[in-house]
């Protein structure tokens, strides 16, 4: 998951400025009820945990591409500066109600969006909120930014969303680790982002253990679930025969590894 090392102060500065003028855009005008393309996104809260806001992500209207406002993989592709990820994820709402997260499986809404949580490609949800979004910006460092919360009182899905074959495999196994469907959807080339999803949605792992993750975990328990694996692998590749320098930069984040011709350290 990426993260944001710029200046806090500065993507708050820009994060303000940003939402006094999505104030001014088509959110103040945006009635209770809408059909949007769920990219698809969820964002799952800790605050009183056990008892946490749940939700799913749309923009205010269909819109096919809407997986570029979601997928931190395609802003990386894309090079997207922090101002035009800000300005993505603005153009979302966050549709939220609460949840207990030992009960994964009870109410309608929830439901909803663990279907949307599987989908493969954006899917259309009409959404019929109790009162207006309110504009604001949310942001953790951990997780995604998430903005325009608004209470939901009832979502459906409008049409069938589709959903990979392995995906559906590693959700109706209830026998099988969360662990495992981690890396078996990994070793298939699943992207990092879906992972944390179905995690969040409590999806994965044997049935009496499944509960709703907080996002914010959810991107902690995948990550280490991913490099533990990568380490036990890189254990056994072949020695160097020199020393290599790998380096990138984004989002103010600047990476320089060295590789040496010698035994595993890190």
């Amino acid at each position: 998951m990426i993260q944001f090392e710029k200046d806090p102060r500065a993507i708050d500065k820009n994060a303000t400025l940003l939402f006094s003028q999505l104030k001014k855009l088509h959110l103040e005008n945006e009635g209770l009820n809408f059909l949007g393309s769920s990219p698809p996104e969820l964002f799952v809260g800790k605050f009183n945990y056990p008892h946490v806001y749940t939700g799913i992500l749309a923009p205010t209207d269909h819109d096919e591409l809407s997986f570029q406002l979601s997928a931190p993989e395609e802003w990386f592709k894309q090079n997207l500066s922090i101002d035009q990820i800000l300005t993505n994820r603005s153009m979302m709402i966050y549709s939220r109600f609460m949840s207990d997260v030992k009960k994964p499986n009870e109410g309608k809404l929830l439901g909803v969006m663990q279907e949307v949580s599987m989908a493969e490609k954006p899917c259309d949800v009409e959404f019929f909120l109790k009162k207006k979004p309110i504009v604001r910006l949310e942001m953790d460092g951990r997780s995604n930014p998430v903005a325009n919360p608004a209470p939901l009182e009832r979502a459906r899905l409008t049409e069938n969303p589709k959903i990979a074959k392995k995906v559906e495999y590693v959700v109706s196994d209830t026998d099988l680790k969360a662990k495992d469907a981690i890396l078996d959807l990994y070793n298939h080339d699943f992207s990092v982002s879906s992972m944390i999803k179905l995690l969040s949605a409590g999806l994965l792992g044997i049935k009496p253990q499944r509960t709703l993750v907080p996002s914010r975990w959810s991107v902690t328990a995948v990550d280490d679930v991913i490099s533990k694996k990568g380490l036990e692998e890189i254990r056994h590749f072949d020695p160097l025969d020199c020393i290599q320098v790998f380096h990138d930069e984004y989002l103010g984040n600047h990476y320089e590894i060295i590789l040496f011709p010698r035994v595993w350290l890190f």
